[in-house]
């Protein structure tokens, strides 16, 4: 769904069946081709979007995804405090669904924030905890452990802190 006209076609149509899952799919899809354009203001306004139409039909799992997005946008902003009101919002959202796999961005964000706020041994801890979990199903040179393990190490040691 690339241009705006076919977009609110959809919307629309969803909108006048009472479609809260199209809506949250709508939305969570713009949402995201709009992180992808770099404009984190349209996603943000889309991902608000689809949380709420994702909460009135209660799927957590789509709660969890876009409290994660937000927090993730949130950092880029530079507001920690933001990010870790959604980080714990997909947090609770994951386990309650029991979503394991999802927890891993909301570890991955959580270490982000604490590294933010030099919080250096939380940091670790919420990257290592996210590691846990990517360890259990990836080969050590996957990606995505990979990435998180960049992460991890590029904190600065205890005698740096």
């Amino acid at each position: 769904m690339t241009d705006q006209a076919t977009f609110q076609h959809a919307l629309r149509a969803a909108q006048a069946r009472g479609d809260f899952a199209e809506i949250a799919r709508l939305h969570h899809t713009a949402g995201d081709e709009a992180l992808q354009r770099r404009e984190p203001e349209q996603a943000t306004h889309h991902f608000v979007r689809a949380l709420a139409a994702y909460s009135q039909i209660g799927d957590v799992r789509g709660v969890g995804a876009m409290h994660v997005r937000l927090g993730n946008i949130a950092l880029q902003r530079q507001q920690p405090h933001i990010a870790t009101r959604h980080f714990r919002r997909a947090l609770f959202a994951y386990e309650e669904a029991g979503h394991e796999k999802g927890l891993v961005g909301v570890y991955v964000g959580l270490g982000h924030v604490a590294a933010m706020q030099n919080r250096i041994d939380d940091a670790r801890a919420y990257y290592d905890r996210a590691l846990a979990i990517l360890r259990r199903d990836l080969p050590e040179t996957h990606p995505a452990v990979q990435s998180v393990l960049q992460h991890r190490n590029h904190l600065p040691s205890q005698d740096e802190k």
